[in-house]
């Protein structure tokens, strides 16, 4: 996706317009420049008799041309083209119509706490030595449809496939164990393959980086969840009389106590519940605060 920026600023000797195109989530800015100046001491001969003239570009070093350089640029580059992407135009009342493509790199100070909800500003300063100076400020706004296919959908789904691990008979260790801990690997690639690659390295924490440890926080609670499971039903199955014996030993005035068994159960049906909600719960928050604050 390609998004455009046209600039105009002018004193009464110039008139200087910026034309910028800004492809792609690169750092490269294809500018159009343009300069529209009077030219007193122009080339004799030259648009005397007609109300504009193209002119060759190699004429450029016979004009006047204003010292204009870039603040703040690591590289200015000439596209490649055919034919030179550059012209002159010359009116009758000497003012001179001068444009130049560049591909030019900027350094701006970004911010990425909200990465990839972020939106970026970049103040592009022109100066001339001989005029005053122009700048402008260029609103960068990332497309969150790209993460949200790549990253939030995919690991939101794993989470719900570690949640169907619940569901799953305790007693049935290898099939349970496998499925938490196989979504705990998909998750972890998953974030390596579209995450790594892709994010820009900082030293602070980003909206990303926050999903990211909750998805496998939120995974990794399923096998703890687990573990103290298995624990529950392993000390119950150890500890837990007979029926006939617990019958003779418990009296009408004696309080029951919960077996292991029966706590793991409950645990169970609390984690089936409680891992959905506290879900739903960070999801309003998560969203809520990077959608909102500027």
């Amino acid at each position: 996706m390609m998004s455009a920026i046209y600039v105009l600023f002018a004193n009464e000797n110039w008139l200087f317009s910026v034309l910028v195109l800004v492809a792609g989530e690169d750092e490269d800015v294809e500018d159009l420049f343009g300069l529209d100046y009077s030219q007193i001491r122009a080339p004799k001969g030259i648009g005397d008799n007609a109300s504009e003239v193209q002119l060759d570009t190699a004429i450029v070093s016979r004009l006047w041309v204003p010292n204009t350089f870039f603040v703040h640029v690591q590289s200015v580059t000439r596209p490649m083209l055919l034919s030179d992407a550059s012209g002159i135009i010359l009116y009758q009342n000497k003012t001179v119509s001068h444009s130049s493509l560049y591909l030019t790199k900027y350094t701006c100070n970004l911010d990425y706490h909200k990465y990839p909800m972020d939106t970026q500003r970049c103040v592009v300063r022109i100066q001339s030595c001989s005029y005053s100076e122009l700048s402008f400020e260029v609103l960068l706004a990332r497309k969150v449809r790209n993460s949200v296919l790549s990253v939030y959908v995919p690991s939101t789904m794993l989470i719900i496939v570690s949640w169907l691990s619940l569901w799953v008979p305790p007693k049935l260790v290898p099939g349970r164990m496998v499925l938490a801990i196989t979504t705990l690997l998909t998750l972890t690639g998953l974030f390596n393959a579209n995450v790594s690659q892709s994010m820009p390295e900082v030293s602070y924490v980003k909206a990303l980086d926050v999903w990211i440890l909750a998805c496998i926080v939120f995974v990794f609670g399923t096998i703890v969840e687990y573990i103290v499971v298995l624990r529950l039903f392993y000390d119950g199955d150890q500890t837990a009389p007979s029926p006939d014996k617990r019958a003779q030993e418990v009296s009408w005035t004696e309080c029951r106590k919960w077996s292991g068994v029966e706590k793991a159960g409950v645990l169970e049906k609390v984690s089936r519940a409680l891992s959905p909600v506290m879900f739903l719960i960070f999801n309003v928050v998560y969203w809520g605060y990077y959608l909102t604050t500027d």
